[in-house]
């Protein structure tokens, strides 16, 4: 239950060791790493969120409105 939030592949990957929500922003490094990870595979993104900022992802947060990937 715990989200982990970055703007690169690094960031995921770490999330998704320690057992983490990997949430994928848009901002920063995000839109290169999202148009990367979709270029890999289809399964990349499996139970990856992804949002367009950390506001954006905060406040769907704070909404109980978090929609997987």
């Amino acid at each position: 239950g715990v989200y982990s939030v970055g703007d690169s592949q690094r960031d995921l990957v770490a999330a998704q060791t320690v057992g983490a929500v990997p949430v994928l922003v848009k901002t920063g490094n995000g839109k290169k790493t999202l148009q990367a990870l979709k270029q890999q595979s289809n399964d990349q993104l499996e139970g990856i969120l992804v949002y367009d900022s950390l506001g954006k992802f905060v406040d769907a947060l704070l909404l109980n409105d978090i929609q997987d990937s």
